[in-house]
Parts: C-alpha cells; structure tokens; sequence
C-alpha cells in the first residue's frame, strides 16, 4: 500500500506595521493535509517551533522594537 502525501506549503500574515508592546495577531495559512508543524524565527534570534497545529494556526506577537517575523519551514505531522 502506498501512501501520497501532497505537497505542503504555508503563508505568514498580519498586521505590517505594529506599535511597541502592543499586542497583535500573525495568521500562518497552510495547503495540504495537516495537522502541521513550522518553524519560525524574530529577527536573528533562535528559531522557534509549533507543531500539531490546524488550518490556520493564529498566534499573537508583542514586539517592543522593530521586529522581522519570518517563516523558515513547514511540515505535515
């Protein structure tokens, strides 16, 4: 028996502009079957990652200086 598994990809979105210490949503939207596990990182710092996460995944950020959130992976598991 086999088993295809489709491709996943996923988009990071949100406010572009967010005011010190105020606290604001970032939406990842994912294609493919999840439940789904990414990896993101603020500025330079320490990649972090969610997994078992739904279709889309909402967290909230609280950046107090200007702040680069990018998403460097996405996986199905």
């Amino acid at each position: 028996q086999v088993k295809v598994i489709e491709p996943v990809s996923a988009s990071l979105s949100g406010a572009t502009a967010i005011c010190p210490g105020v606290s604001t949503p970032l939406t990842v939207n994912f294609t493919g079957n999840g439940p789904f596990t990414f990896t993101y990182k603020v500025n330079n710092g320490s990649p972090i990652t969610v997994g078992g996460v739904g279709n889309p995944y909402t967290f909230n950020v609280s950046p107090t200086t200007t702040s680069t959130y990018t998403l460097l992976t996405v996986s199905v598991g």
